[in-house]
C-alpha cells in the first residue's frame, strides 16, 4: 500500500497526521516503519551519504521489514507454545522406575473424597490404574495423605521393585521425605507410607504441578467405591492419558 497525501490538507503536527491515518483506515504499522527507516536514512545522510537507503526503496524496504518481523513472531508463539505444550505433559521415568501419579478429588455434596491412582512404566504404558470412594477426610491435606498412602499400597500388592510416587501436593511431599514423625492429624498415614517405603528397593518422592497430573487426578473425580484396572484406564480417561503422554 502507498499513500498519497499530495491533495490532502497540511498537517502542523505529526499527531494529527498519525490520527490522519488512522482515520482513513491506512495500515499504522507500515506507516510507522516507513517513519522509522525516513528517520534512519536522515541519520544515515549524517553518517556518509553513501550509505543512506535511497527513499525510492523506503516503501518496499518498509514492507520487507514488516514481513520480516511478522514471521519472527509466528516462529515465537510457535515456540512458545512447544514450550507449554512440554510444559504440561507427564514426565516418563527413567528405567527401571516405574512412576505412581496419585490425587485426591473432594466432594462435599457428598460427604465424600476421590482417591485417583496410575501406574505408568518408562514408555508411559500403563501398568494399573485405581480408583476408589472414601468417607470425606478431615481436610485436603488428609485427603492427600489418603491417597498417597493408597498409591504406595497398590505397589506393594503389584510388588513392585523401583518407583517413584508422585503427587502435586507439597505438604504432603514434605511430610513423607522429613525424618521426624508428622504430628499433623494425618501423621498415621506419613508414618505407614514411610514404612511400606522401606520395602522397595528403590524408592523416590516427586513433586509435580497440577497440570502435569492430569490423569491421576480425572481418575479421582470417578465416583466409585474400589476399581482396579490392570494394564488400563477408565475409557472415558483415555483421551486424557494419550494427551498426557503429549
Amino acid at each position: 500500500m502507498c499513500w498519497n497525501f499530495r491533495n490532502t490538507s497540511h498537517w502542523d503536527d505529526f499527531q494529527k497526521l498519525i490520527l490522519h491515518v488512522h482515520e482513513a483506515g491506512l495500515d499504522l504499522d507500515l506507516f510507522a516503519m516507513v517513519v522509522w527507516l525516513l528517520w534512519h536514512r536522515r541519520n544515515q545522510i549524517r553518517v556518509s551519504s553513501n550509505s543512506a537507503t535511497p527513499l525510492g526503496h523506503i516503501a518496499a524496504s518498509a514492507r520487507q521489514q514488516l514481513q520480516d518481523y511478522s514471521w519472527v513472531q509466528l516462529a515465537k508463539l510457535a515456540t512458545e507454545a512447544a514450550n507449554l505444550h512440554t510444559a504440561v505433559t507427564w514426565s516418563p521415568p527413567r528405567t527401571p522406575f516405574l512412576k505412581i501419579n496419585y490425587d485426591g478429588a473432594v466432594f462435599r455434596d457428598s460427604n465424600s473424597a476421590g482417591l485417583g491412582v496410575v501406574v505408568r512404566d518408562s514408555m508411559g504404558e500403563v501398568l494399573a490404574s485405581l480408583v476408589e470412594n472414601i468417607p470425606l477426610p478431615q481436610t485436603v491435606a488428609n485427603v492427600e495423605a489418603a491417597v498417597a498412602r493408597r498409591a504406595i499400597m497398590l505397589a506393594r500388592e503389584l510388588n513392585l521393585s523401583s518407583i517413584i510416587l508422585e503427587g502435586d501436593s507439597e505438604i504432603i511431599n514434605r511430610a513423607i521425605q522429613a525424618e521426624e514423625q508428622s504430628l499433623a492429624s494425618y501423621g498415621n498415614l506419613i508414618e505407614e507410607i514411610k514404612l511400606h517405603a522401606e520395602s522397595f528397593l528403590s524408592f523416590r518422592i516427586s513433586l509435580v504441578r497440577r497440570n502435569r497430573n492430569s490423569v491421576a487426578h480425572s481418575l479421582a473425580r470417578h465416583v466409585s467405591g474400589l476399581i482396579v484396572w490392570m494394564e488400563e484406564v477408565p475409557s472415558h480417561i483415555l483421551p486424557v492419558l494419550l494427551a498426557d503422554a503429549g
